[in-house]
């Protein structure tokens, strides 16, 4: 699963869900650049991020990484 494409930064960026893990067996989430292949070779960018999951039923079950 994709999230749409969202900006920050004047970057744009989107997130990509495994529900049931990309090689694992548990959830798999990721911060992608979604137009990577129109970049030039060797390009670079520094980012330092957080994802968190929430459960809006049990808060105790919530998650951030």
């Amino acid at each position: 699963l994709y999230s749409d494409a969202f900006t920050v930064s004047g970057c744009k960026w989107m997130i990509v869900l495994y529900p049931k893990g990309n090689n694992t067996d548990h959830l798999s989430l990721y911060l992608e650049i979604p137009d990577s292949a129109t970049l030039p070779d060797g390009w670079t960018r520094k980012v330092k991020f957080s994802l968190s999951v929430i459960d809006q039923i049990n808060n105790v079950l919530s998650i951030r990484k």
